[in-house]
């Protein structure tokens, strides 16, 4: 997927500008989220906030304290949901940068001595319901015997659980789905999305914390990575694997 078109070094300049900034500031800590212009430009930090910078929910150089979700972990806890309701013949919708979430989720099956093959990971042409919806309705018609999808976004699930309506199909009876996310539209979808909670405030609060003690400049500095665990949130979206005649 791509967005509207940047001209060439304007991220970069965005973040070189941004770090002569702080340079003449006093700056008693920062957080960075989700600012993917400044990560070329963070060993700069190491200077000019040594110990007193942050990164929320962006790995990289991990230069910094890093407060991030276990993706990996996300992942695996869609997958082993529709494995422990007997789901065998899964695949996945996914946006792009979602690898980890993806490898995760393959984890849960390869454990049962089953795999989930590249064919059955499909990228949805946006991230939309529209996108999600178009990415379940090629995998269902690829492969009809599936009988569990993971969204690796909540706004794709919603798409996914109207595609097998669109073949004559329905879910949970017929296609199992999980999301991931908890985003507050899929508590409405009907039926309601199974899904992966991501503790965001959990997330921020922790963040703020650490801030707040890097601040007297005392004491060794921590480059580390904080990963908090996400919960799976089980609705009327999944229900239990069954056999289709086709199989």
């Amino acid at each position: 997927m791509r967005g509207p078109a940047a001209t060439p070094g304007t991220a970069s300049a965005r973040g070189q500008a941004i770090m002569a900034g702080l340079s003449g500031r006093s700056v008693d800590a920062l957080l960075i989220a989700g600012d993917r212009d400044l990560i070329d430009h963070l060993p700069l930090l190491v200077d000019v906030l040594p110990r007193r910078a942050l990164r929320l929910g962006e790995r990289g150089p991990e230069l910094f304290p890093v407060v991030t979700i276990d993706y990996e972990g996300a992942g695996h806890l869609a997958g082993r949901h529709p494995r422990g309701l007997g789901h065998e013949r899964v695949a996945a919708v996914a946006s792009p940068a979602h690898t980890v979430r993806i490898a995760g989720f393959r984890r849960a099956f390869a454990a049962a001595g089953l795999a989930v093959p590249d064919t059955a990971v499909l990228l949805a042409p946006e991230p939309t319901p529209e996108g999600g919806f178009a990415a379940a309705t090629a995998a269902l018609t690829a492969d009809p015997r599936v009988t569990g999808v993971f969204a690796t976004h909540d706004v794709l699930g919603l798409g996914v659980l109207e595609a097998p309506g669109a073949l004559g199909r329905s879910a949970p009876d017929d296609l199992s789905v999980d999301g991931h996310d908890d985003n507050a539209e899929v508590r409405l979808s009907r039926p309601a999305l199974t899904t992966v909670a991501i503790p965001e405030r959990q997330m921020a609060r922790q963040a703020v914390e650490l801030l707040l003690r890097a601040i007297p400049r005392t004491g060794p500095r921590t480059d580390t990575l904080h990963l908090l665990r996400p919960d799976l949130i089980v609705r009327h979206g999944t229900g239990p694997a069954r056999k289709r005649s086709d199989s």
